[in-house]
């Protein structure tokens, strides 16, 4: 929920008119730049997490509650790898160009752009994380205690629980048109089960080391499903009007592109997942075999629509 919260916010603030990367639905690199750089953070501070270990009876990190909120949770939610999908497409497709070879320097403009920022974000991450781990966490690990986590752990668990209360009353009370049910109390209820979704499909990626076969099936259901959503909020009839025009009709299907697909898929996983597979060519297996099918997905259900029926970009 937190996670949602922060990218719809975040994705409000950075979009605004004439902004240098403008794309007027809402950009997503900003959200994912920031999650890669906090994934990789996370990661890779040992003094944080060597020290929360010792009076636990955990082996790894990855059975630390704290570690999967702030990585599976927080990033995964905060970062969605459709969003960058859908925003490659209509940046390609949605925007005037004098011809079509026009058009493909758009498309790899925001390829390069949807792709390269979120990995770098990453390798800054790293590099902050580094330096980080010797001079500041070396000097104020004994805060850091397994006890110290369960504490927090349970103030996240009372917060996360009358957050959840209150989304449902302020979902069933308030006015659709009300500002804070557009964008997120709906939003957020529906987040959860795509991020649990996405960390019970993350349970199958130890059983393929080479290929994280979990998070590459929550990518492309996610895009599967943002696709099919974005064709029945954009896409018109023959007779020139939407395919869904009642305003809370097209409500619930916005809030389950913010909510739903947007914490199934995730880019910070993905990104984190590419540079930490151990042979150059398995990294581009994976990005290439994640990549290519989630844009052929949107190319089919939505470009095809689009070319024949019209869309409303």
């Amino acid at each position: 929920m937190l996670g949602t919260l922060a990218r719809v916010s975040f994705q409000d603030l950075t979009g605004y008119s004439d902004a240098y990367i403008n794309y007027p639905r809402g950009t997503s690199i900003w959200i994912n730049f920031t999650a890669c750089f906090m994934i990789a953070f996370f990661n890779n501070i040992p003094a944080l997490w060597d020290t929360i270990l010792e009076d636990s009876d955990k082996k790894t990190i990855k059975e630390l509650p704290l570690y999967l909120g702030l990585t599976s949770g927080f990033c995964g939610s905060f970062s969605p790898f459709s969003g960058a999908i859908v925003e490659i497409f209509f940046a390609t497709i949605g925007r005037p160009a004098p011809n079509n070879g026009y058009r493909v320097m758009d498309f790899f403009a925001a390829l390069i752009i949807s792709f390269a920022l979120p990995s770098y974000g990453y390798v800054l991450g790293l590099h902050f994380a580094k330096l980080s781990n010797h001079y500041i966490l070396t000097n104020s690990t004994p805060m850091f205690t397994y006890k110290n986590s369960i504490r927090l752990r349970f103030l996240f668990n009372v917060l996360g629980f009358a957050a959840f209360i209150a989304n449902i009353v302020l979902s069933a009370k308030l006015n659709v048109n009300y500002w804070y049910k557009s964008s997120y109390s709906l939003s957020l209820l529906i987040a959860i089960p795509g991020a649990l979704t996405r960390y019970y499909l993350s349970l199958l990626n130890p059983k393929f080391p080479k290929f994280p076969i979990g998070t590459w099936l929550a990518n492309i259901v996610g895009t599967l499903l943002v696709s099919v959503f974005e064709l029945l909020l954009g896409g018109l009839n023959r007779e020139g009007k939407l395919i869904i025009s009642n305003h809370v009709h097209r409500f619930a299907v916005n809030a389950f592109i913010l909510g739903f697909t947007g914490a199934l898929s995730t880019m910070s996983t993905f990104i984190h997942e590419v540079h930490n597979l151990n042979k150059p060519h398995l990294q581009h297996i994976y990005f290439w075999g994640t990549f290519a099918p989630s844009l052929a997905i949107i190319i089919v259900i939505v470009g095809s629509y689009a070319w024949t029926e019209g869309m409303q970009i």
